[in-house]
Order: structure tokens, then sequence, then C-alpha cells
């Protein structure tokens, strides 16, 4: 991971730093995502008692969707918009991107909201494949209930 901490000196001296775009691994998320396809562009400026830092991160992020198991990949673009005090000794743009990233992935991730799933019966995936499996099954909590909804219909 390339270290994108910069020194407020440096901006103070330059008045305007520009990076990017340039490939950008997030340590945060390398126990959540099977892969990473991101880049970062920044701009940090000196505002007399404070450094603007201006970023952009984009790309895709590989997860695994939560219904089916299959491999998806989740698009990002997140914009940065962030004031340092110009006494800060630096500015850690792995932090706030790390932070923004993490919040970015649902806490569980569809490849499509309308994704079946696993059938649960015989574990195939639903969305590829109608395995013929019944689902009738029902929490036995409910089935006295069950029973007066089928004795209501007989009835009529």
């Amino acid at each position: 991971m390339k270290n994108l901490q910069v020194l407020v000196s440096d901006v103070k001296d330059r008045r305007k730093i520009t990076k990017g775009p340039e490939p950008y691994f997030c340590e945060a998320l390398s126990d959540i995502t099977k892969s990473q396809d991101l880049s970062i562009r920044y701009t940090l400026s000196d505002c007399e008692n404070e450094v603007l830092l201006e970023a952009n991160v984009k790309g895709k992020l590989g997860l695994e969707c939560n219904r089916c198991l299959e491999d998806m990949l989740l698009p990002v673009n997140i914009k940065i918009c962030e004031s340092y005090p110009a006494a800060q000794e630096n500015i850690d743009i792995n932090a706030i991107a790390g932070e923004l990233l993490v919040l970015e992935i649902p806490m569980k991730p569809l490849c499509d909201e309308n994704c079946k799933g696993l059938c649960a019966a015989c574990g195939k995936n639903k969305n590829k494949t109608d395995c013929g499996c019944r689902q009738e099954s029902m929490d036995t909590r409910w089935e006295e209930l069950g029973k007066v909804l089928k004795k209501g219909q007989t009835t009529k």
C-alpha cells in the first residue's frame, strides 16, 4: 500500500499538491473484499489557516452476494472534501479514504436486489436453475394458525 500521508509544511511550501489518478489499495478492506480495483486522485490546497483536501476514490470492489454466494462487483465513487488545521503536522489520506470506503459497503451485499438466493433444501443457486424442491416447511409455532386457516377455507 502506498503511503498517502502528506506533510502540511509541503502543502504550505507548494501552495497546492495534486496527484493521480493512481492505483489505490485500502488495507481496511482487505478482510472484507475479494478484490479491489480502485484509483485515487487528490488535491491538497493551502487556504491560510487550513489545508483543504479534495479527493475522489473510484473503481470496483469484489464482494460475495449475501444470498447466492456468487462473486459480484460493487462500483464505488467516493468524493472527499475535508479541511484540516494548518497547525497539524501531516494529513493521512489513507485514513479518511479507508473510513469512507468501509461505510460504502452494504451490510448484506446483493448481486441483484431480486436475487433468489440458494435453495434451502439442495443448495442450488435459484437464480440459475429451478431445482424443483418443495419449500413448504412451516415454522412449527404457526401450525395451529395454519389449521385454523385451512378449516376456515373448507367451510366456505
